[in-house]
């Protein structure tokens, strides 16, 4: 596991907005690279890539954060297929577990994507988010993993669901 703390950086050129992943890619960088995603989708009308070509790894809720933005990328820009959110330079880890969970297909493309020049990448500050927050964003991330095939639904649909059964807990606690 790494010791440090993963980073995100963005660029641009004329033919997309790139976000890149630096190290491990986990639930505590997922609710931060959703928003990042949505605000690009806001403010650029180019397709998204999202480099993890230097990214260690990533867990179940990045996977799932992947999925849930490609969707809402095909759904914002009308081409229904999440054409304009692609995933690029998949290190080979990040290659294995997509492959695992089922979602190299609907990911990964083989296509040759176009490249800013490597020092056109800006760090983007990390964001704080309620712990409410952050649970919200692992449940959506395991829904959208739970609902690619049978076996995911078995896995993720359960890790969702737990997540909810807390989330309802707290709530009632502190209302």
């Amino acid at each position: 596991m790494s010791e440090y703390q993963a980073h995100i950086s963005l660029g641009q050129s004329d033919d997309g907005v790139f976000v890149k992943i630096d190290g491990p890619a986990t639930m505590a960088l997922s609710a931060g690279f959703a928003a990042l995603c949505e605000e690009c989708r806001r403010q650029f009308a180019r397709p998204i890539y999202i480099d993890l070509s230097t990214c260690e790894w990533l867990d179940s809720t990045f996977a799932g954060c992947l999925v849930g933005q490609r969707v809402k990328t095909g759904a914002s820009d009308g081409a229904g297929d999440g054409s304009g959110f692609t995933v690029i330079g998949s290190s080979e880890p990040c290659r294995e577990v997509l492959t695992k969970m089922g979602l190299a297909p609907l990911l990964l493309s083989d296509a040759p994507p176009p490249s800013p020049p490597p020092d056109a990448f800006a760090a983007v500050t990390a964001q704080t988010f309620s712990s409410e927050h952050v649970t919200e964003t692992v449940i959506d991330a395991h829904d959208h993993l739970a609902g690619i095939n049978d076996t995911n639904r078995e896995v993720f649909g359960r890790i969702a669901d737990a997540f909810r059964a807390d989330l309802r807990r707290k709530r009632r606690s502190d209302a």
